[in-house]
Formats: structure tokens, C-alpha cells, sequence
């Protein structure tokens, strides 16, 4: 059956809120989950200005922000002088870089180590260099001879580690991934070379699927995202950050600070639902 009033309201919400978009339940159809937003200035927001979808209720006042989550997760790690200590520091880091990977995969959206703050749009790097991706970084720390590994972290006196999260319905595998949610049947290609959809658009029998951009979003329409389809980037250098040392050794501070921001452009996508499945 369909969804009711107050049922295509609530689901429409928890969308908005979690930033994702989730397979419906079996047994149940989509009928018109639509809301409408305000309109959209050509200059785009400021920074911190939100929509407020929901003015009546306090208690589901739901957002869509054109300003960036951080999420900083700070690790320490410890050494002594000597060189064999340094390697040893090295391959704490690089755990380190794994764990906190692994904790944006995990945590980011389920409300624990977070700590928000809204940024610009004019401070967002739309496009990260590929040589910068945390995994290019890695390996290339990791194919360095011991010696110059070493001199490497003592001469880089790096000031913080910073990445920032690409949210991507926009990326070609995860446009296929929203294929499969919602109309498993329809084929989309976008070609080996297309990372993004740029300015086209896919028309799934569920609606249609186009960018979104600060002068396009138009109103009744449904903003997603998916935290699955993320990757981690350098906005600049990784960072040591030397703290108050512990007897006989060496101490820093790695920190991590990425971003993740909730409408992006390329990165994310508006969906129209226009019809009732069948």
C-alpha cells in the first residue's frame, strides 16, 4: 500500500536528516514524497543559512545545509630518539591513518565521536588532485626506503592531517548503486571515464536524476546522499603535531579533520518522485 500523509512526511525527514537514501521496505510503494524548499538564490547561500523544512514541529526541525560537517578525531603516538623508535612512530601513523579511515566508514553518520562546524562554500576544494587521495599518501610512505622514511617525518613538521569526505551520488558507481535502489531493471553507463554526471541528467521510471547546484535545485524535490560511497582526501600534508614528550622519547599528535558536505555540487543529485509504483 501507499504511504500516508503522515508517513510520507516522517520518511521524507529521516532522509533529509541522515543524509541517505535507503531501500523502501518490501511490500510498500513511493507515492509523491515531495516537500516543497525555497527557492534558491543564483549567489548561492551564505555561510550557516539553512532550509528549515519543517517550521511547525521543534522536535523534527530538519535541515539541508550548504556548509560543511568537520569531524576531528585526534590520535597520539609516542617514540624515542633513536631510528628504530622513528620506524617504529611511522608505522603507528600509518595504523593511525587506517583506524581513522575506518571510523569516518563506521561513525560518521551515527551520531558518535562528532563535533560540527559549518564552513563557506567559497572554502570548499571542489577537486582534490588524485596524487593527494589518503591511499596515494600511504603508499607512497609505505615505498619509502627506512632512512629516508625516517628524515621524512622529522623534516615534514607537519601542522594537522586533514581530509575531506567526497559524497557521491554523483560518481558513476554509485549511480549505479542508486539504479538498483530504486528501479532495478533500468541500465545506466556512464562510461569508464565518467566519474561524475557533470550537467546531464538519468531518467529512472522513479523520476529524474540531475546534479545538484546552488542555481538549479528546483522546488519538490528530494536532496540524497549515501554514506557509503565515500572516499577520504588531503585537503593539503599530513601533520605530526609535536606535544609535551613523555620520559626518554618523542610524542605527537596525529589529527584528522574531514569534511563532509551535505550538497555539493556533481557529488550529489535531486530526485523528483513523480508517480506511484506500480
Amino acid at each position: 500500500m501507499a504511504y500516508d500523509e503522515d508517513s510520507r512526511s516522517q520518511l521524507f525527514d529521516f532522509l533529509l536528516s541522515k543524509g541517505m537514501f535507503k531501500k523502501w521496505d518490501k511490500g510498500r510503494t513511493v507515492e509523491k514524497i515531495i516537500r516543497d524548499l525555497p527557492e534558491i538564490s543564483n549567489t548561492g547561500m551564505k555561510e550557516n543559512q539553512t532550509y528549515d523544512l519543517d517550521n511547525t514541529s521543534n522536535s523534527r526541525k530538519n535541515t539541508v545545509k550548504n556548509t560543511m560537517e568537520i569531524f576531528a578525531i585526534p590520535h597520539t603516538v609516542s617514540t624515542t630518539k633513536d631510528i628504530l623508535a622513528e620506524d617504529e612512530t611511522y608505522v603507528e601513523l600509518m595504523e593511525k591513518f587506517r583506524v581513522m579511515k575506518e571510523k569516518f566508514d563506521v561513525k560518521l553518520f551515527n551520531g558518535t565521536e562528532k563535533t560540527t562546524e559549518p564552513r563557506a562554500m567559497g572554502s570548499i576544494v571542489s577537486f582534490v588532485p588524485a596524487a593527494n587521495k589518503i591511499t596515494v599518501k600511504v603508499a607512497e610512505l609505505e615505498a619509502m626506503p627506512f632512512g629516508k622514511r625516517e628524515l621524512w617525518l622529522e623534516e615534514n613538521v607537519w601542522s594537522k592531517v586533514r581530509g575531506s569526505v567526497n559524497c557521491g551520488f554523483g560518481q558513476q558507481h554509485a549511480i549505479t548503486q542508486l539504479k538498483t535502489l530504486v528501479s532495478p531493471n533500468v541500465n545506466i553507463d556512464l562510461g569508464a571515464t565518467d566519474r561524475y554526471l557533470g550537467n546531464a541528467s538519468i531518467a529512472l521510471p522513479i523520476g529524474t536524476i540531475v546534479p545538484v547546484r546552488d542555481q538549479n535545485a528546483p522546488a519538490n524535490t528530494l536532496i540524497v546522499g549515501n554514506y557509503n560511497y565515500m572516499e577520504l582526501y588531503y585537503i593539503q600534508e599530513p601533520s605530526l603535531v609535536p606535544v609535551p614528550a613523555p620520559i626518554r622519547g618523542k610524542a605527537f599528535s596525529v589529527e584528522m579533520e574531514a569534511s563532509c558536505l551535505l550538497r555539493k555540487p556533481d557529488n550529489f543529485v535531486v530526485i523528483t518522485f513523480d508517480y506511484t509504483a506500480a
